[in-house]
C-alpha cells in the first residue's frame, strides 16, 4: 500500500506541474503562438530536474514529467487522460516539440523553498521570430482557482466517456449535496458504468 506522505509528494508534483501549464496557457493566450513557431522552451525551478523525464515510457511516466506535460500544453491539448495514451505520447508532434524542451533545477528556487516554503519555477519560451516570453510560477499562489462550476465541467468532461448522461447528472446532483446523503453505495451506483 502507498504511504501517505508518497501521496502526499505525488500530489503536490502534479499540482506543481499544474501550475507551469496554467502559466504556459496565458502566454499562448496572449502572444497567439503555435508548437511551429517554439525554438525552445526552458522551465527552471525547485525540484525540477526529478520531474524532467524527456522519454516517458508510459502513462504514469508521462503523468509526473514536466517535459512531456509542457508539450503537450504548447501543443493545445486538453488536460484530459488521452494525453496521455501511447499514441498521443509518440506521434510525431510531441516528440518533435519534447526535443525542444529542457528543465533545470534553479539555486534560488531551491533557496526560496527553504528559506520560505515557497516553491518557484520560471517558464520561458523563445519563438522562432526571436521573441522570449517568460512567466513566473509560484505554487500555491499561481495554482488555478477551482470552484464548484470547475469541478464539474471536469467530472462531466472525464465521465461522459464512461456514464450515461443521466447518471453523470444524478452523480453530479449526489455530490452536491453529499452531506445529506445517507447511503453513499447510492453513489457508488452512479459511478458504474
Amino acid at each position: 500500500s502507498t504511504s501517505v506522505p508518497t501521496l502526499l509528494s505525488s500530489v503536490l508534483m502534479l499540482r506543481r506541474i499544474e501550475s507551469n501549464n496554467v502559466r504556459i496557457q496565458e502566454l499562448k493566450a496572449e502572444h497567439g503562438f503555435s508548437a511551429a513557431d517554439v525554438e525552445s522552451v526552458m522551465v527552471k525551478g525547485l525540484g525540477a530536474a526529478r520531474i524532467a523525464d524527456y522519454a516517458p515510457a508510459g502513462e504514469v511516466d508521462a503523468m509526473f514529467s514536466l517535459p512531456y506535460t509542457v508539450a503537450l500544453t504548447i501543443l493545445g491539448d486538453p488536460l484530459m487522460p488521452e494525453m496521455y495514451s501511447d499514441a498521443r505520447r509518440l506521434s510525431e508532434p510531441v516528440q518533435a516539440l519534447l526535443k525542444r524542451v529542457r528543465i533545470e533545477e534553479d539555486p534560488a528556487a531551491e533557496l526560496a523553498w527553504f528559506d520560505e516554503q515557497r516553491m518557484c519555477h520560471e517558464v520561458t519560451i523563445r519563438l522562432t521570430d526571436g521573441r522570449a516570453l517568460r512567466r513566473a510560477v509560484e505554487f500555491p499562489r499561481d495554482k488555478p482557482d477551482i470552484g464548484w462550476p470547475e469541478l464539474e465541467a471536469k467530472f462531466r468532461a472525464l465521465a461522459t466517456n464512461r456514464l450515461a448522461v443521466e447518471k453523470v447528472d444524478a452523480a453530479i446532483e449526489t455530490i452536491g449535496s453529499l452531506e445529506r446523503c445517507e447511503d453513499v453505495s447510492t453513489l457508488a451506483a452512479l459511478l458504474a458504468p
